[in-house]
This record gives C-alpha cells, structure tokens and sequence, in this order.
C-alpha cells in the first residue's frame, strides 16, 4: 500500500509544490506521515481490524510521497554553484543515518519495553516517540523556502 501511495505522493507534488507552496506541501506530507503513524498505534493497542495498518501505511507513505522528493530537491537547488555534489552527499548521509538511528531507537524501545508492557504496547511506545518526531518536523517544515531564486 505505502509504495503505490509513496508514487502518488510523488506525482502530486512533481505537479503541484513547484508553484510555490513548498513549506505548505512538506508540513502537510508530514502531517499525513503522523496520520499513518497514529493508525499504527491503534492497530497496536486496540482491537481495529488488522487492514487499519494497511491503511495507516497507506497514508503514511503518500505523506513521504509528497515530502521526501520535494525535500531533497529544496537542499540541492538551494546549494550554492558548484556545490550540488556535497548537498546531495549530505543528504544521502542524512537519510543513511536517520533510517539506522530512527530504527535502532525504535527497535531498543520495543526490546526494553517488551517484556514489562507486552509486544503490543511497546511497538505503541516505538510509534508515539515517532509521532513526537513528526511534531518537530512539522515545526521545522515551516521554513522550507517557496522558491530558491536567489540561493
């Protein structure tokens, strides 16, 4: 589900962001990204039917569709001339580093919090501290420029 939705991200922000509503199109990718990731947690600690997680990747991945391209192509057309190579090394290193921090993080808190809550409550646990996650990236998400004239 996240990979057909993910593509459909993709395309409406290929289309639309580049009129000037970057910021506006991060915040509400994120924001969709929360959405995804609360659904999880219900799955996880209460008794929804088991496609609410499909649905909740669904979701999540159509966010990442809109924000994670649109992110990526802000950091290299903001780069200075002649400095596109070292933007886009950067940001691979980032998206390297977020994916193994944020997944050894999520994966110490399940296995720490296993045993005392149950499997169930601490992947809840691993999901909320990844909505907290999207809070400050919604924040952050405010100050992606509308246009890169001039950088």
């Amino acid at each position: 589900a996240a990979a057909v939705t993910w593509a459909a991200g993709s395309w409406i922000q290929a289309r639309l962001a580049m009129r000037g509503r970057r910021a506006g199109f991060t915040v509400l990718g994120v924001v969709l990204i929360g959405a995804g990731i609360g659904l999880e947690v219900s799955v996880a600690v209460t008794s929804v039917p088991t496609w609410f997680a499909a649905l909740g990747w669904a979701i999540a991945g159509l966010g990442m569709g809109i924000a994670y391209s649109l992110t990526t192509l802000t950091s290299i057309q903001s780069a200075p001339a002649g400095g596109e190579g070292a933007a886009s090394a950067a940001i691979q290193l980032a998206n390297t580093l977020g994916v193994a921090l944020g997944t050894g993080a999520a994966g110490a808190v399940v296995a720490l919090g296993a045993v005392p809550l149950g499997l169930a409550p601490a992947i809840a646990v691993a999901e909320l501290s990844m909505l907290a996650v999207c809070a400050v990236t919604v924040a952050v998400s405010t100050r992606v420029p509308s246009s890169t004239a001039g950088a």
